[in-house]
């Protein structure tokens, strides 16, 4: 089985990837690189429930398999541990959010399912370089700019 080796991950000065891209990646996990029809149950579950509290419990009885060995499989198939996974997925949905609304950091962070605004926060701030606000004021900017 062929691995995909691009990375949706950004690193610190790269440019986060685009919504295209992060769904081209979304859609190759469920449909080309997994085959575990388990996984697939899982990886449709966290996309149903993304706002939900997800944890290994949850994920593993969904896919019929202990806690141990669903995280193993899991994280062989995908790359990440499903932690990571669906962290990935939460702030590619709040980045698109930003982008697309209106809505407060504070809405967006319960709606992609972050226990709070300041975890949402740092974990943003992690994953792009920037807080929620400074990256929604810069695709504001580069959005008004593009449109001249």
């Amino acid at each position: 089985m062929a691995q995909n080796t691009e990375n949706p991950q950004t690193s610190a000065g790269a440019d986060p990837p685009n919504d295209a891209q992060c769904d081209v990646w979304h859609k190759s996990l469920a449909h080309e690189r997994i085959t575990d029809y388990r996984l697939v149950r899982v990886l449709e579950y966290i996309d149903a429930h993304l706002s939900d509290h997800l944890g290994l419990r949850a994920l593993s009885r969904e896919a019929g398999i202990s806690q141990f060995h669903f995280a193993a499989l899991f994280r062989k198939a995908v790359g990440k541990s499903p932690h990571q996974h669906i962290l990935h997925l939460r702030l590619q949905a709040a980045r698109s959010m930003l982008c697309h609304t209106d809505k407060s950091a504070f809405e967006i962070a319960v709606t992609c399912g972050f226990r709070s605004a300041s975890h949402f926060a740092a974990a943003f701030r992690r994953q792009f370089s920037q807080s929620p606000t400074q990256f929604r004021s810069s695709q504001q900017s580069h959005n008004k700019s593009g449109k001249s």
